[in-house]
């Protein structure tokens, strides 16, 4: 499924300044962002606990061959136990639409220009919506867009689901999505480095997918179909679905948890103690 794979791309953002302030330069990669934004490879294909195709696929940790180069590949998980981070607020209204938007595509869009980009994270009116937009991956909820170590950047598309079906527990669907990925994490960010410019990026995403169907499969088969039953047509989190690219995506994202009121057919605003 194209959305639920696009809420698993990795995006390599060199030049974050704070949490995403910054359109960012760095190599062609899977959604890997130039100085005007990010190219993108958005497989179409369901992918829990991965991300995108591309790079190559072995077993067992980080070797090297007999010519010296790295490959990744998962780890071992055995201790790994998720965490569950629930959504933000959604409909926060610290953005509206357009700035929404902006802010989204300054990341995920290629063509993007950088001096346009540039003077918008800069400017002051735009800092709520950012802050809003973007949030570390080690906050206590996420937004949209989720800042990872080293400069990577996720869509929090379960997040979507958890807030618009109204279940932001632990138990919920989105937070057995979330585990998936965080267990794919785990497996992959040790033994696949991704530099400042992108390289290695394709290679991480292939890991990343790999353990959805290896180290960390028995959470891919907790996940089941739900989120897939979750955004079908006439479910409750369907507006999480809109958007065909990750550009598309990003933007729906991030207006419907940052923009104000009334973005999408979805139930009240979930409610959480988190």
């Amino acid at each position: 499924m194209l959305k639920k794979s696009l809420s698993l791309v990795t995006a390599s953002v060199a030049l974050f300044i704070g949490f995403g302030y910054g359109c960012s330069s760095s190599s062609d990669a899977t959604t890997t962002t130039t100085e005007a934004g990010p190219t993108e490879d958005t497989g179409t294909g369901k992918t829990d606990g991965g991300k995108t195709e591309g790079g190559s696929k072995t077993d067992g940790p980080v070797t090297e061959d007999d010519a010296g180069e790295t490959t990744c590949a998962p780890g071992d998980v055995s201790s790994f136990a998720p965490e569950w981070k629930p959504p933000a607020a959604i409909h926060a209204n610290k953005c509206t639409n357009a700035q929404a938007e902006q802010a989204a595509l300054c990341v995920y869009d290629q063509n993007q220009d950088a001096a346009t980009c540039k003077a918008f994270n800069e400017a002051t009116e735009n800092a709520d919506c950012l802050k809003c937009v973007f949030t570390a991956s080690t906050g206590a909820t996420l937004g949209p867009v989720i800042v990872l170590p080293g400069s990577l950047v996720q869509l929090n598309f379960n997040g979507c689901v958890a807030a618009l079906t109204g279940d932001v527990t632990a138990t919920g669907c989105g937070a057995k999505s979330q585990a998936s990925n965080q267990c794919a994490d785990a497996a992959c960010d040790q033994n696949c480095p991704v530099d400042s410019k992108g390289n290695g990026l394709d290679e991480l995403n292939a890991c990343l997918k790999e353990a959805g169907t290896t180290a960390c499969k028995q959470f891919t088969d907790a996940e089941g179909t739900c989120i897939d039953d979750a955004v079908k047509a006439g479910a409750p989190a369907e507006a999480c679905n809109a958007g065909s690219s990750t550009e598309e995506v990003a933007v729906n994202l991030a207006q419907i948890f940052c923009g104000p009121p009334g973005g999408d057919a979805g139930p009240a605003d979930a409610k959480n103690d988190g």
